[in-house]
């Protein structure tokens, strides 16, 4: 790829979809049982799907906050863990489009929220692979750094990555709901958190 040609941002479904659905079955069965790979797992599968959404249904917002993109994947996320434990079972058609679902429906809400409206500058169709926009090069950069901070997550305890189970609630500050849904003491729950940004602030210092 030549330094002018932007990348295709989009994932390309295996050829075998029958497969694919059969492992999306089973980590979202992992999930609801409580295991924190299981979401890593999803995550590492289909987190590159979720950001192009947000790219292309926010083509201005990523342009204008480089923070945005981060935080809309964040809301993605958030929003899929709280629907599938809701529902209590996976989705009814394919994940890639259950998630391209959410991802746009949190897009939608944020501009409505801060009062704009979706205009023919942030919703777009497809992003063209041999675009040579400079967007989509800024937004895998963003991933990247992603990537990174994921690999740093991954080294934490079995236990620690369960509490990014309640990462929107932690990180809203409420704390007594979180501590509620992962079954511990307000005060464990704060002081495990801080532990574990400091070993994340440490790693990423190291990197």
């Amino acid at each position: 790829m030549t330094s002018d040609e932007a990348p295709d941002l989009r994932i390309v479904p295996p050829d075998d979809s029958a497969a694919t659905a059969t492992q999306d079955g089973r980590l979202i069965r992992g999930l609801l049982l409580g295991d924190a790979s299981a979401l890593t797992g999803i995550i590492d599968r289909y987190d590159k799907l979720v950001r192009y959404t947000v790219f292309n249904t926010c083509r201005t917002e990523c342009r204008r906050d480089p923070t945005f993109l981060d935080a809309r994947a964040s809301d993605v996320w958030a929003g899929f863990v709280d629907s599938i434990r809701k529902r209590n079972k996976g989705p009814d058609g394919a994940l890639p489009a259950y998630l391209v679902r959410i991802a746009r429906n949190k897009c939608t809400d944020f501009l409505r929220k801060a009062d704009r409206s979706p205009t023919a500058s942030t919703l777009g169709d497809d992003i063209p692979a041999d675009s040579t926009e400079s967007d989509p090069i800024d937004a895998l950069i963003r991933f990247e750094q992603a990537e990174h901070l994921r690999a740093c997550i991954a080294s934490l305890d079995l236990n620690d990555r369960n509490l990014l189970k309640e990462i929107e609630l932690i990180t809203q500050k409420r704390w007594s709901e979180a501590a509620q849904r992962l079954n511990l003491a307000e005060s464990t729950l704060r002081s495990r958190w801080a532990r574990i940004l400091d070993r994340l602030r440490d790693r990423l210092e190291k990197n």
